[in-house]
Order: structure tokens, then sequence, then C-alpha cells
């Protein structure tokens, strides 16, 4: 009897040793697949950081060249008689589209004054075409 308490004694402590070593096996795995997670996900971002600055080098290029060739087209050496050129022709757009602004403005309001003075025009011959057509009939 007490042979095989000792068996069922035995029998027990190894499966709760069975049960702890799987659980200890499934936390194991959880925490190292979360460890797995947070690197790929600390990868990505890293590699989305790379890939942005790459995208932002390569506008940079591009924006250089660009601002190269119309140094060039321009025929100015300097860098600051470049950017004083630009910033000239961007003041004249503005002015022009200021100006263009002021003079549509004044020729609305000319047409508004012409179509007042065609009224009151017409209104004017209505009087003589009134005192015109009395006159004869009398």
């Amino acid at each position: 009897m007490l042979e095989s308490k000792r068996k069922q004694m035995l029998a027990s402590s190894k499966k709760e040793a069975e049960q702890k070593r799987a659980e200890l096996q499934a936390r194991t795995k959880r925490t190292h697949s979360a460890k797995l997670s947070a690197n790929a996900e600390e990868d990505m971002k890293m590699g989305v950081r790379q890939l942005q600055a790459q995208q932002v080098l390569g506008r940079l290029r591009r924006l250089e060249e660009e601002f190269r060739r119309v140094q060039e087209l321009m025929g100015f050496a300097e860098l600051d008689s470049v950017v004083e050129r630009i910033q000239a022709q961007q003041q004249a757009g503005m002015r022009m589209t200021q100006l263009k602004a002021d003079v549509t403005a004044k020729h609305e309001s000319l047409l508004a004054l012409k179509a007042k003075l065609d009224c009151v025009y017409e209104e004017q011959l209505e009087g003589v075409d009134s005192e015109l057509s009395q006159r004869r009939y009398e």
C-alpha cells in the first residue's frame, strides 16, 4: 500500500512537472514570439526611416539638378543672383495678378455704369417719344 501511494505520488508529481514544463515552454514561446514581433516591428520602422531618408535625398538631388539647370539657363553663376531673380519674377507675377484683379473690377464697374446710363437714356427717349406722339396726335 505504501508503495502504491508512493507510485501515485511519483506519477502525480511527474504529471505536475510535465504540466509546469509545458506551461514554461508555452510562456517561453510567447515571450520569444513577442520579442521576435517587437524586433520585426523595430526593423520595419528602421526600414521605413531609411526609405524616407533615401526619398528625401533623391528629392534633394533632383531639386539641386533642377536648380543647376535654372542657373545655367538664366546665365547666373552665383546662387544669390538666381534666388533674387526668381523672387523678383514671383513678385512681378503677384503684381500682375493684382493688376488683373483691379482692371477686372474697374471693367465690371464701368459695365454697370454703362448699363445705368443706357437705362437713363432709354427713359429719356420714352419721354421724348411720348411727347412727339402727343404733339402729332394734337
